[in-house]
């Protein structure tokens, strides 16, 4: 049986750096491209005829429905895909749209809504929001773009079939990078201002104005928009829900905490049957240091998503009733030290995301500390990817070298290279560092490419410590904006220590007794997450001597002796920690569930309030 053609039509200018990743994630799938331009001046139209003959220019009126439609006259496929250069799709998830475009051939005027990830931030912060849009349609006289921004698609006759896909998007178009690279917001805003003067301004406009402003941390701005996107008129619209959510995400940043929570009930009251608004609560009870209370909220969250129902049991993102309230419970169990449930929630994470190494790697390093038997782990990794995948077997053979596991990564390794599986060069490094196998670094420094890349930068310096013989030829591949920072000093401090180079890591440390205290404040706090207490106390301990530790430091040793029952030792050590840091709510919080003073406990609620007056009438204890 054939796969439906598609059509991917597109509107760019001056997209030359984010083009040819885009094009190339669907250019297995689509039958045509169909490229509008609007007035590039770099390099885009050039990419794009590597991909298609089918590129057309048009006056820029800003009106990106009119250009939009403008790319689908050209169409001639059965489908018709949309997508921005500054979106790209998942090659291992194409499989899925050719099954589900055999099983929805249609004539009739048909939409389907697609899950759209946007980066937002820095593109290091990791912050991803998401929203919805139909960005697959069937090709049909009767559909074509309304307004003139966020442009929607319409039935000149009213009839639209509606279906959901859950094959996402990805956008990084509302990174701080990529705004200020296109000054995207200024032309958008002129777009919206445009529409206001013509009495054409939306509930839905009011959203993705909103949308604009969340995504630069413009927060106050954000929630005018939301509060004003909510009319009653538009409770059944798909994006509507989202909106509730984002505007619960504003109070949150403002410090509105009751309002917030006040939010968060009402669409937990209005939305009853599904797990979103769950999550936020719980999520808000976590960054206040109400770790109980998150725990139920996020228990609850997860129940809904995990029950069996013929609707969905989400309305704004899969994740916020798996990855998230996973991930979330992970942390709060670390932090009241109940290792067998944080080993559960991080288990239970690495099974909803495979392929997340930070994850896999906390989760093999808790299990080490429970048990020295390797084969035990062994059985344990195996029980999880029975069938790896080649990118799942160099995530467990680097997390192996990451943990100083020699055995388990040479078995790794020969698995790799049984398959003819391309390693990293940071990966063959670190190997060979490990296994004291000079042979190898030897081949691996011969073919390391000529173009600098800062990912090697700590192996290489690495190595350049462990094999002084080859230290000039390491040293020459090191990308030319590295530095002995404190943070690259602590990054080659663990690689040493991991790799059982104890010498070499005690003379690279007092070879920068400039930046000892911070190092040594940095290490002691990595050790702690990773349980290795011994060496983690000892760096505190000189800390503490030195008046140099931190605020990380003392939250560390308050929890840990309150856990312990040493109430008076955890309480001075919480209250040196929020005099570092009287901005955390959560530090305040844990001083106020733990303390037993009546009138020192009036002191910092009186404070916290002070501080955060939109934390009164906070209906949960202990406020």
């Amino acid at each position: 049986m054939m796969t439906p053609s598609i059509s991917l039509c597109m509107i760019v200018k001056n997209e030359a750096k984010s083009l040819e990743k885009c094009l190339q994630s669907v250019t297995s799938i689509v039958n045509e491209i169909i490229i509008i331009d609007t007035g590039s001046t770099d390099d885009t139209k050039l990419i794009a005829s590597h991909f298609t003959s089918q590129i057309y220019n048009l006056e820029w009126t800003q009106d990106f429905a009119a250009a939009r439609n403008a790319s689908i006259a050209k169409a001639t496929s059965e489908w018709i895909l949309i997508l921005d250069a500054d979106e790209y799709l998942d090659s291992g998830k194409l499989p899925l749209l050719k099954y589900f475009l055999h099983n929805h051939k249609s004539k009739e005027p048909t939409g389907v809504i697609l899950p759209i990830y946007n980066f937002v931030g820095n593109l290091s912060s990791g912050k991803v929001s998401q929203s919805k849009a139909m960005r697959l349609f069937t090709r049909h006289p009767d559909l074509s773009f309304i307004r003139p921004i966020h442009e929607q698609l319409q039935s000149s006759t009213g009839s639209l079939i509606e279906l959901e896909l859950e094959m996402p998007i990805y956008h990084t178009g509302y990174t701080a990078e990529t705004i200020e690279y296109k000054q995207k917001i200024k032309r958008n805003e002129a777009i919206y201002e445009q529409i206001r003067k013509h009495g054409q301004f939306t509930p839905y406009d009011s959203f993705t104005l909103g949308n604009e402003y969340l995504a630069q941390d413009r927060y106050q701005e954000a929630l005018s928009c939301y509060i004003e996107a909510e009319q009653f008129t538009e409770y059944n619209k798909s994006w509507f829900p989202l909106s509730i959510g984002n505007r619960i995400n504003c109070l949150m940043n403002l410090h509105k905490y009751t309002e917030a929570f006040e939010q968060i009930k009402l669409a937990k009251y209005r939305w009853s049957d599904v797990c979103d608004f769950y999550w936020l609560e719980g999520y808000l009870f976590a960054q206040l240091g109400m770790d109980n209370e998150a725990i139920k909220s996020l228990h609850h969250c997860i129940q809904i998503a995990e029950k069996k129902s013929a609707q969905p049991t989400y309305l704004i993102s899969p994740n916020y009733g798996s990855t998230l309230p996973l991930q979330q419970l992970y942390i709060i169990y670390s932090r009241l030290f109940d290792s067998q449930k944080a080993v559960f929630y991080l288990t239970k994470l690495c099974y909803a995301s495979p392929n997340n190494q930070t994850a896999f790697l906390r989760l093999i390093k808790l299990i080490a500390t429970t048990t020295e038997q390797s084969d035990q782990l062994e059985t344990f990794i195996h029980s999880m990817y029975p069938n790896p995948t080649p990118s799942q077997l160099t995530m467990i053979l680097d997390t192996y070298i990451q943990l100083g596991n020699k055995t388990a990564s040479k078995l790794y390794w020969e698995r790799c290279n049984n398959i003819n599986i391309e390693l990293s060069h940071e990966i063959i490094l670190k190997y060979s560092i490990l296994q004291k196998d000079g042979a190898l670094l030897q081949q691996t420094i011969a073919g390391l490419p000529d173009k600098h890349n800062a990912i090697w930068d700590i192996p290489i310096y690495h190595a350049a410590l462990v094999y002084p013989q080859y230290e000039s030829q390491l040293l020459a591949h090191l990308s030319p904006e590295f530095n002995i920072d404190s943070a690259n000093i602590v990054s080659i401090c663990l690689e040493l220590f991991r790799t059982g180079n104890y010498d070499q890591y005690d003379t690279f440390i007092g070879r920068h007794e400039e930046h000892f205290e911070e190092v040594a404040n940095e290490l002691a706090n990595i050790f702690f997450a990773d349980r290795q207490y011994e060496l983690a106390l000892d760096y505190y301990s000189l800390m503490l001597k030195r008046g140099a530790l931190t605020c990380q430091g003392y939250e560390n040793l308050a929890r840990l002796y309150i856990m312990q029952d040493e109430m008076a030792e955890g309480i001075a050590f919480a209250e040196e920690a929020l005099e570092l840091s009287p901005e955390r709510i959560d530090l305040s919080m844990l001083l106020l569930l733990n303390m037993s003073e009546s009138s020192r406990k009036l002191d910092i609620k009186s404070n916290l309030l002070l501080r955060f007056p939109g934390l009164q009438h906070f209906p949960v204890s202990p406020l």
